[in-house]
């Protein structure tokens, strides 16, 4: 069985996910929070969506930057988990 690599402290990819996050328009968000999203997403067993997301809202990320948030993390951490892109929401 192979699993995919969680995210691990190293500060030149954590500046490295930082900036990726930054320079695709996500403004939100405190630097650890951010930091723990990557970790839960890269995790072989994460946790609940919700609770993974929710402390996000409550800093000023919108649920549409989630998306962001995964593909740097799997850009930078975990390049075997593969995000996947929000449905489309018609009102």
């Amino acid at each position: 069985m192979i699993i995919a690599p969680s995210a691990q402290a190293d500060p030149a990819l954590d500046q490295q996910y930082l900036e990726l996050v930054r320079s695709n328009g996500v403004t939100g968000g405190q630097d650890d929070a951010l930091l723990a999203f990557a970790q839960q997403f890269c995790s072989p067993n994460p946790p609940p969506f919700l609770d993974t997301v929710l402390p996000l809202y409550g800093q000023g990320v919108w649920p549409q930057q989630i998306f962001i948030l995964q593909t740097a993390a799997s850009r930078t951490y975990c390049p075997n988990r593969i995000p996947v892109a929000p449905l489309p929401i018609y009102f």
